[in-house]
């Protein structure tokens, strides 16, 4: 297999150029990474939300104690906002296995601030990725993909998508919605993030490990889990991962160490950032949503 040609790199705001005709092929170099797990007492934690959520899986914080989350039911799938009290309503129906969940930000004079689209996959074999217009309420599908999962987007504006197959791809999305190669041949990889250097970190479910991309390189960089599902980018750099098992784990990756957060939730999925020391974490198992708070003791 012919090396992967590297992304140019050029800044923060624009880490990832992309040629819009080439595929992208990486090789895996084959680094096996043994991590200490410390046990993390500098938690607490207590549920948040727990009616009118039946299968939560991706949630996504978007400000003053407001979460979105999807439910992911066969055909009758729901994406919904939940509410600092835990009060649930509902933004879009009769959808198949909504999964990844996408929204939009944007910059303002007040600062972060909820952007336009919210993005949505299901994940079916004849699944799709949808877009929803959270001002016009208008929903298009963008285009097929088999078992769509993992969503996020590149410095660039572009999509990448991970399909949840084996031998399954991560893609990324040109302008006119067109899916091209980035990340070849993996075993069920399901969520994914974009973290602030550009690199991609893929939950490789088949292979019970989590992987990065970075400059066309792929590598190992946590190995053993179990049924690792879900990851989730922080802008200190960590990067945060959920066991789709029960028990399952909530673990913290920083600076080559991982740290065990929880170890007795119930097919925890989706992880979601909120400001004060505040990580959401979806409780599938329990049709729930769990608040962990760090207390710095």
């Amino acid at each position: 297999m012919n090396k992967p040609k590297q992304l140019k790199r050029l800044s923060l705001k624009a880490l990832i150029s992309i040629n819009l005709f080439l595929f992208l092929y990486c090789v895996i170099e084959g680094v096996q990474v043994t991590t200490v797990i410390d046990q993390s007492k500098q938690w607490m934690h207590e549920v948040h939300a727990w009616n009118g959520i039946p299968y939560v899986d991706n949630i996504t914080y978007v400000g003053r104690g407001v979460l979105i989350a999807t439910l992911e039911l066969k055909t009758i799938g729901r994406v919904v906002v939940i509410d600092s009290k835990g009060g649930v309503t509902t933004l879009l129906d009769k959808l198949n296995r909504p999964d990844g969940l996408l929204v939009d930000r944007e910059f303002s004079r007040r600062g972060l601030s909820l952007g336009r689209y919210l993005y949505v996959t299901q994940e079916v074999s004849d699944g799709s990725v949808i877009r929803y217009d959270l001002k016009t309420k208008q929903q298009v599908e963008l285009f097929k993909m088999n078992n769509p999962e993992g969503i996020d987007r590149l410095a660039n504006g572009s999509l990448v998508v991970s399909e949840d197959i084996l031998h399954g791809n991560v893609y990324w999305i040109d302008s006119s919605n067109n899916k091209h190669i980035l990340i070849a041949n993996l075993n069920r990889p399901e969520g994914l993030c974009v973290a602030v250097d550009g690199s991609i970190y893929v939950a490789e479910t088949g292979r019970n490990r989590v992987i990065k991309w970075s400059n066309g390189k792929l590598e190992s960089v946590v190995t053993g889990l179990k049924e690792p599902d879900q990851v989730e980018c922080h802008v200190d750099g960590s990067v945060w991962i959920t066991e789709d098992a029960t028990p399952g784990r909530l673990l913290r990756l920083y600076q080559n160490k991982l740290y065990l957060i929880a170890d007795s939730l119930s097919k925890p999925q989706g992880i979601a950032f909120a400001p004060f020391g505040v990580v959401f974490i979806a409780e599938q198992g329990k049709h729930r949503i769990v608040k962990f708070r760090f207390t710095g003791r």
